[in-house]
């Protein structure tokens, strides 16, 4: 007997109470809203009754606090300082203009060079208003504070009493955020980006969906799963279009895309009434807005896809690294029309070998849309991180039989893991793409595995899936080749029968997606694989980058997933459920191939320990969807009548208000030190490509990353791929290039991230040399900082916006 879900009233009741529960606590949090870091000198000290104050202008509602150092404090032999130290004020626009809020700070609150707090009641209506922060000292208190000499803050300035003054305070504001204000966010998305939507979907499920229903007609009973198989065949599709479409000589662009997004629709539309004609019951048995479990799955799907929408609410940009790499290599995919064969012009590579799968979902909704590349990677690289979930319940219902067990891992993965969300921090797209492919390829695989199964569609289905996974991400095809050695071996152990037939069906799957991938297969022959065991260490990592990461681990409410799933192994043990204690050997290969040195092998650099780990979220959702589900069934089963009914409501109301408390967790998961590029940047990157000439040269801010990788630290990082200008430190994969060129990049950028002063002889001489004509120096800054460019006879500023500064070299 399975588990019955509770009547749509229950759901709906559920709904509400949730809801209403979530408004009536009422929670809210201190978010960062204006921010000036720098820090370069002391003020004036507040003594004989001077005031300072300091300017800004709030992005958001609901300010609330306002943060400011101390330079300086006053010697009091040991003892506390009497009375009041600072008086504090809040106006709003000017010195001059009516009083907000006041306060006090004593001395003994005050602590040199660390902030100090001031708080006051909301203001409902501050975004956008000029607001004034005063500190007033009495006559005796020499109290100084933190401040940059130079103007840094675009959206407010210094006063010293009545007059204004350069340079600007070292200070944070805070406004609170609550459900209201997010909520807000959202109704402000949909009506300035509902439409994006329809390309969007469009582009994730069509191009599948047509595939799904030509491959497999009519076979799946539930509407999730056909979702489910269509979103995962639309990312395997496109690259495979993309990669045939290079090796035919076909050329890309927006009017080819349009014509074969009309032809699609049209397949479609002919494919559905098909559909529909034979199997009628199916659609209104399928998508009936009553069923109780489509309720919670709709919610579930619905939460999720609002708060990755609400987790970049404030971007600018993408995030991190990887983001500037994925940009660059999008822009190849629209400057070469398809896939490219060079990284040239960026930078002087003449392979390309990198995966490419979300790089052609890119470029084609660029080219459909004609969004700019990054805004296209932030909407759909978190569209990607919400729909994952449609997969994960793909698998967890197939390996575990019951679609409550795929409804719990779809919560476990989009509203209470911190992974997948937090990969928005890093940028990390493509290991996302791959892992949303992953388990619609296991199972395909799965399907066609089974010796019953005699039917070539399965094999149709999952060499589609494999080939688009192998062109997406390679540690993830290391993943699902890790779980297909894990399947097979359970089953040569533990069925007799057709063991054979089982290898051999492997085999052909083998065979079909190395046919399906043959050029890139080629390719990467002749420029990895070869030139790698040609260099005896190419494939070894490092230590550090095969590194444990043990924080990973600890972090949010992973040791409570983790606990979960260690009880999920241990009831598949009990019952000796042969599916989850593949999933159990499935992820000790990949920690396996993690640690190649537990068997006396040395570790490489394709997959590493940090990297299996913030994948552990789909197998621990897979192991606690199955004891959760499967407990509440043999709940179900022994209690009586009377208790069964209580269970059915209490789960849909526990379903409801996990994810309601997961979505307000996840909604603020964006780690700000990933955060490269601020408004600032953006308007100071605009101005470089509107004024500044093409060939331009700019020393940007670098900094060590990993393996012996230099990256920018600050909004520079952008230059190339924002404005076309080239950077004296390309984007991370200059790795690619051939070693007197990486040798030569790792060196300026080492020389440049370990300067101690920009007017050094031996400095100045590499910058003539390379032919540096502009530094950009970014809001979150670097080893080159504003106040020694400022200083320095051989640069001379061209424009500032805030912290954002652009400065042309003399020579």
């Amino acid at each position: 007997m399975r588990t019955r879900f509770a009547q749509p009233t229950y759901i709906l009741i559920s709904l509400f109470l949730g809801a209403l529960l979530l408004l009536a606590c009422a929670p809210y949090r201190l978010r960062l809203d204006q921010e000036q870091p720098l820090s370069t000198n002391a003020s004036p000290a507040l003594s004989n009754g001077h005031a300072l104050a300091q300017s800004f202008v709030p992005a958001h509602d609901h300010l609330s606090a306002v943060q400011f150092m101390p330079a300086s404090l006053p010697a009091t032999n040991g003892n506390p300082y009497p009375g009041p130290a600072i008086t504090l004020t809040l106006r709003q626009d000017a010195p001059s203009a009516a009083i907000i809020a006041t306060g006090t700070a004593s001395l003994a609150d005050l602590h040199a060079n660390e902030f100090y707090q001031f708080s006051f009641p909301r203001q409902a209506n501050s975004r956008g208003k000029r607001y004034l922060l005063e500190a007033r000292g009495p006559e005796s208190a020499r109290i100084a504070l933190q401040q940059s000499a130079l103007d840094v803050y675009g959206g407010g300035q210094t006063w010293i009493g009545d007059e204004k003054a350069p340079g600007d305070w070292t200070f944070r504001t805070y406004y609170e955020e609550d459900v209201p204000m997010l909520l807000r966010y959202l109704a402000d998305g949909i009506r300035n980006n509902g439409l994006l939507a329809v390309p969007l979907l469009l582009l994730l499920f069509l191009p599948g969906f047509v595939a799904y229903i030509l491959i497999l007609p009519g076979e799946s009973p539930d509407l999730p799963e056909a979702l489910a198989f269509s979103f995962g065949l639309s990312l395997a599709l496109i690259p495979l279009a993309f990669l045939w479409a290079r090796t035919l000589g076909l050329r890309i662009n927006r009017s080819l895309l349009l014509f074969v997004a009309f032809a699609v629709l049209a397949i479609a539309a002919v494919a559905i009434l098909r559909f529909q004609q034979s199997h009628h019951r199916y659609w209104r048995r399928a998508i009936r807005p009553g069923k109780p479990f489509l309720l919670l799955w709709g919610f579930v799907l619905l939460v999720t896809v609002a708060v990755r929408y609400l987790e970049i609410r404030d971007l600018v940009l993408p995030l991190w690294v990887d983001s500037v790499f994925h940009a660059s290599v999008t822009q190849l995919f629209l400057q070469q029309g398809g896939l490219p064969t060079t990284y040239r012009p960026l930078m002087p590579v003449d392979q390309f070998v990198y995966h490419f799968g979300f790089h052609a979902l890119a470029a084609t909704f660029s080219w459909l849309t004609g969004m700019s590349v990054p805004r296209v990677l932030l909407g759909l690289g978190q569209a990607l991180n919400a729909l994952l979930i449609l997969p994960v319940y793909l698998l967890v219902r197939h390996l575990s039989g019951r679609r409550l067990a795929g409804l719990i891992a779809m919560l476990i993965v989009g509203l209470v893991s911190l992974m997948p969300a937090y990969y928005v921090s890093w940028g990390r797209y493509t290991q996302l793409a791959g892992l949303a492919l992953l388990p619609v390829c296991m199972v395909a695989t799965r399907q066609w595995l089974q010796p019953s199964d005699r039917q070539l569609r399965h094999l149709v289905l999952a060499a589609l899936g494999v080939s688009g996974l192998l062109l997406t991400h390679y540690r993830v095809l290391v993943y699902y080749a890790c779980y297909v050695v894990a399947y097979l071996l359970v089953r040569s152990v533990t069925t007799r029968r057709k063991r054979i037939e089982t290898w051999k069906r492997s085999a052909w799957l083998a065979l079909s997606v190395v046919l399906l991938t043959a050029p890139w297969l080629i390719n990467l022959g002749q420029h990895v694989l070869l030139p790698f065991i040609s260099a005896r260490e190419g494939l070894v990592s490092s230590a550090t980058y095969s590194a444990f990461p043990w924080e990973f681990v600890r972090i949010r409410h992973n040791g409570s997933l983790l606990a979960l799933a260690t009880a999920g192994i241990i009831w598949a043990i009990i019952r000796r459920n042969r599916a989850m204690l593949t999933v159990v050997l499935w992820v000790g290969l990949v920690g396996l191939a993690a640690n190649p040195n537990l068997v006396g092998l040395r570790p490489i650099w394709l997959i590493n320990n940090a990297t299996a780990v913030i994948s552990l979220f789909l197998p621990i959702a897979i192991l606690g969807g199955y004891v959760l589900a499967d407990l509440l069934e043999i709940a179900h089963r022994q209690l009586s009548p009377h208790w069964r009914l209580l269970i059915q409501p209490a789960t849909g109301l526990a379903i409801v208000l996990v994810g309601l408390w997961g979505a307000w967790s996840l909604a603020d998961v964006v780690n700000p030190v990933t955060v490269l590029a601020t408004a600032d940047d953006r308007a100071a990157l605009t101005w470089v490509r509107q004024n500044t000439p093409p060939d331009a040269l700019f020393l940007i801010n670098t900094r060590f990353w990993q393996n012996d990788v230099y990256t920018g630290s600050d909004g520079g990082y952008w230059l190339t791929p924002l404005t076309g200008r080239r950077a004296l430190l390309p984007m991370s994969h200059y790795i690619y290039g051939s070693p007197d060129y990486i040798r030569r990049i790792t060196e300026l950028a080492k020389e440049t991230a370990t300067v101690s002063s920009v007017d050094d002889t031996r400095f100045l001489e590499m910058l003539r040399a390379e032919k540096v004509t502009h530094v950009y120096v970014g809001a979150k800054g670097g080893t080159l900082t504003i106040g020694a460019l400022v200083a320095s006879p051989h640069f001379r500023p061209l424009y500032h916006h805030g912290a954002a500064w652009v400065f042309a070299f003399r020579g």
